[in-house]
């Protein structure tokens, strides 16, 4: 955008001091040539045109610097750069985001915007981008989508890999606690108890006595 500032001012301002020297050679031959005074009526309007067009420039470079949006509060004039280089203007006092909203309006056709996977029979905007198939489209200002970055053919099948080494055999796990073992069994208050070689002391169900 910056190559696009510098050569507007390439054109207007070499207009503009042409058109000064020519006024000025206008004005002296004036004092000589009474009948000139329609010449110099139209070097003037001429004038004010590129005066015009130089103040656009000077706009121009205020909406090219535009800070990028943000959530926030923003004035009714206010410029941003908004999704991928493309410019909006607020034309009302808003805090809503750039985009499908009335509070902004969009400045020219450049930049694009990701609107994720299309949909069929929905409305897009020129520079909005949208996956189909594995494959990108671009919606252009002068028609409909346009296929834009396309999915290759499926590649063949990459060669087997070398087997790989054998990994290394584990250290040997600890050695677990030995099982308790039946000592006796004892009878109390008509219950029977198994008593175990670790203390344990447990009831049993005469069912399980043969």
């Amino acid at each position: 955008m910056p190559d696009l500032e510098y050569q507007l001012q390439q054109a207007v301002e070499p207009l503009v001091l042409e058109l000064e020297a020519l006024r000025r050679e206008v004005a002296t031959l004036k004092a000589e040539a009474p009948d000139l005074e329609p010449l110099v009526m139209e070097l003037d309007a001429m004038r004010e045109v590129l005066e015009a067009s130089r103040a656009e420039v000077a706009s121009l470079k205020g909406r090219i610097d535009a800070p990028a949006w943000a959530v926030g509060v923003y004035r009714q004039g206010v410029v941003v750069q908004h999704f991928h280089g493309q410019y909006f203007e607020a034309v009302a006092d808003t805090a809503a985001e750039p985009g499908d909203g009335v509070t902004w309006r969009r400045l020219g056709l450049h930049g694009f915007r990701y609107r994720g996977l299309h949909i069929d029979g929905a409305e897009y905007e020129a520079g909005d981008l949208v996956a189909r198939d594995g494959s990108m489209q671009l919606q252009t200002a002068g028609g409909g989508l346009v296929w834009l970055a396309v999915r290759g053919r499926r590649g063949r099948p990459g060669e087997t890999g070398a087997p790989g080494e054998a990994g290394k055999q584990g250290e040997a796990g600890k050695r677990g606690a030995d099982g308790a073992n039946l000592v006796k069994l004892e009878a109390e208050a008509g219950v029977l108890f198994a008593v175990w070689s670790d203390g344990k002391r447990a009831p049993m169900a005469l069912e399980a006595v043969p």
